[in-house]
């Protein structure tokens, strides 16, 4: 049988069609499924498995839980566009986002609805979280993870010159301190108001070099090409869809721009998502790197390490390999 009428024959049930409709939208794992369905789980495991023996959905076990995805080959094919408007997608010219037509069914349009309250206590989760902890989080899980060993390593790799560097999911500032050198131009993001509040103290006395923007990092408060370097320091983990992070801070840098990313090997401990808001497990590091690679990077240098934490941390190097035409034209939203 060919992958196509696979694939046909897979989409051909309306529940089916339903989840692949809310997986366009981003991961989610099982229980959310569930939760948005309002389907029982055998029922919706048994679509789980056609769907992914069709090749539309790719399964990730991470600690206790299973995210259910569109598969990185659909992703990565002519035929998600197809799929999109088969199912009644349509790009926004306004800010580039997936949003479902007008003419869905009924239920579907109540899946959004109750998908959009999961992704809202999602959001408030991890927001709650920073804002009760955030200033306490490098002490919480130093046995894990060696915060002062992993940025020390991340200012080395900083390009030297005056340089605009923006500090992607910023948190207290205490790595845009280091950061911080005569020439050098620091913006710091966060999508939590009280982590910039927290970083603008820590970085008193640097406000001619320092500028604080509120925004997330699927939607980043850059214009295009605006950065030479983007840092995303211990952040990508915490990202539901990394592939769309990636792909902003692809949009934010120069052409030839630098990506540095820092984040946890693949681990199994449950504690980092039940203690610290880790929507990710790590990364495996054949994977991030072909997530680099479709972001439109180019991976220049990669290490490891683990300094006094048990959690091994990863080092990516990358070049934007974007032309100046194609990351102009790729998006012509700019916001400030």
């Amino acid at each position: 049988m060919s992958e196509g009428v696979q694939i046909l024959k897979a989409l051909a049930d309306e529940s089916r069609l339903r989840i692949v409709r809310l997986l366009l939208k981003g991961p989610l794992h099982v229980n959310e499924i569930l939760e948005v369905l309002q389907m029982g789980q055998s029922r919706v495991s048994r679509h789980l498995k056609i769907l992914a023996d069709a090749g539309l959905l790719a399964g990730r076990r991470e600690g206790s839980r299973i995210y259910y995805g569109i598969s990185p080959e659909i992703r990565q094919s002519a035929l998600l566009s197809s799929l999109e408007t088969m199912l009644g997608f349509f790009e926004s010219r306004e800010d580039g986002s997936s949003r479902p037509g007008l003419w869905l069914p009924e239920e579907s349009l109540r899946d959004y609805d109750r998908l959009a309250n999961v992704l809202d206590a999602r959001k408030s989760q991890t927001l709650d979280h920073f804002f009760r902890y955030g200033a306490l989080q490098d002490e919480m899980q130093r046995d894990y993870v060696d915060a002062d060993y992993y940025r020390n390593e991340i200012i080395e790799m900083i390009p030297e010159g005056p340089l605009t560097v923006v500090d992607l999911g910023c948190g207290t500032g205490e790595l845009a301190v280091g950061m911080t050198a005569p020439g050098r131009r620091i913006i710091l993001v966060d999508q939590s108001q009280a982590m910039l509040d927290q970083a603008r103290k820590n970085l008193s006395g640097q406000e001619d070099s320092t500028e604080f923007r509120l925004g997330s990092m699927e939607h980043l408060p850059l214009a295009n090409q605006e950065a030479d370097v983007a840092v995303l320091s211990m952040v990508l983990h915490h990202v539901p869809e990394p592939m769309v992070a990636l792909k902003e801070a692809a949009r934010i840098l120069k052409p030839g721009g630098t990506l540095i990313l820092a984040d946890l090997d693949h681990h199994n401990e449950e504690v980092m998502r039940s203690n610290f808001a880790d929507f990710w497990l790590g990364f495996e590091s054949d994977r991030l790197q072909q997530d680099l690679k479709e972001a439109g990077f180019e991976t220049t240098s990669t290490h490891s390490g683990q300094g006094q934490g048990s959690l091994e941390c990863v080092f990516y190097t990358a070049r934007n390999a974007a032309s100046a035409h194609s990351s102009y034209t790729e998006s012509m939203i700019a916001t400030k």
